[in-house]
């Protein structure tokens, strides 16, 4: 690194090594990163899901010196703001889809929602969702439900039915919601309570 004048090293994906599997342990993993410090004088940029975060809570030394860990959440369908942010990548999606052949059959606040309990928030598998739906298509046409519903199912696992959000029925608030709830859970974040739907859904999940 001295060599080659590396000031900065960023890792992605960090949180693995705080997983169940990892071969260092949570105090071991925390003195590798601060011995990696110490002896480049590198800056490091750590980057993944916050259950990294007990990671840097194990070495007192690397916890001071660490600047405040920055959290980018999925947007939140509670919060206007994070709503229309949601809604304005969707619209941008629509731009490009439709400059390439491809206008979307469903009006766009179905649309949106649709996509917005598919993803939990998410652009990035929003996004994906899109993506699939054009390249089953193929060749340019009106994207209709049933397109969307075939490309979401074809998606890997997930810990929301994401095909079902693209079925003929309309998801409600409360489904927007769970889906929302199941991907901060899956981040080890806590879900806030905002709404009437919200609260459904905390109230749901400690009766689970």
């Amino acid at each position: 690194m001295e060599a080659l004048n590396i000031d900065v090293v960023v890792l992605d994906e960090v949180n693995h090594i705080a997983e169940r599997g990892s071969n260092l342990s949570p105090r071991a993993a925390a003195d590798h990163l601060k011995t990696i410090v110490d002896e480049t004088g590198v800056t490091l940029i750590l980057d993944g899901l916050p259950r990294f975060q007990r990671i840097i809570d194990q070495n007192e030394q690397l916890r001071d010196r660490a600047s405040g860990t920055i959290l980018l959440k999925p947007y939140d369908w509670q919060v206007s703001d994070d709503r229309e942010a949601f809604a304005t990548a969707a619209d941008a999606a629509i731009v490009s889809l439709e400059g390439s052949g491809f206008p979307v059959g469903l009006e766009f606040e179905d649309f949106v929602r649709r996509l917005y309990g598919a993803s939990g928030g998410r652009v990035p598998m929003m996004m994906r969702i899109i993506k699939l739906c054009a390249l089953g298509i193929a060749k340019p046409r009106e994207i209709a439900l049933s397109d969307l519903h075939r490309a979401a199912a074809s998606m890997q696992q997930s810990c929301i039915p994401t095909a079902s959000f693209f079925e003929s029925r309309d998801p409600d608030e409360v489904d927007l919601m769970r889906s929302f709830a199941a991907i901060m859970s899956e981040a080890g974040l806590e879900f806030g309570v905002e709404t009437l739907a919200g609260l459904g859904v905390e109230w749901g999940t400690q009766a689970g």
